[in-house]
């Protein structure tokens, strides 16, 4: 059975990277550049998220993250988090933990 792959526009190969559905963004607070959302699989700080919406596609990895305003080093699946978003994020984006392969 042949492999398929995907290409871009260019015709190179993607890279295919594992991810792990965190979640639905909640809500996004552009005064703080904070991205809220209840987290459906465990987090830990320095991880890399990817953000991906309608006019969103960040990747980033995770500098604060706080639950119940008080700063953490992990969260778990459950748990309504805050997170420092590097650019602008919106409500209904989904959040995906990229795995390192």
């Amino acid at each position: 059975m042949t492999e398929l792959k995907k290409r871009n526009k260019r015709g190179a190969v993607k890279q295919e990277q594992d991810e792990i559905f965190l979640g639905i963004a909640d809500d996004y607070l552009s005064h703080l550049e904070v991205l809220t959302l209840t987290l459906k699989a465990p987090l830990l700080i320095h991880d890399m998220i990817h953000i991906t919406g309608h006019s969103t596609n960040i990747v980033q990895p995770v500098d604060s993250m706080q639950v119940d305003h008080r700063l953490t080093q992990e969260a778990h699946a459950g748990q309504r988090i805050g997170i420092k978003c590097a650019c602008r994020a919106r409500r209904g984006d989904t959040v995906y933990k990229i795995c390192p392969s």
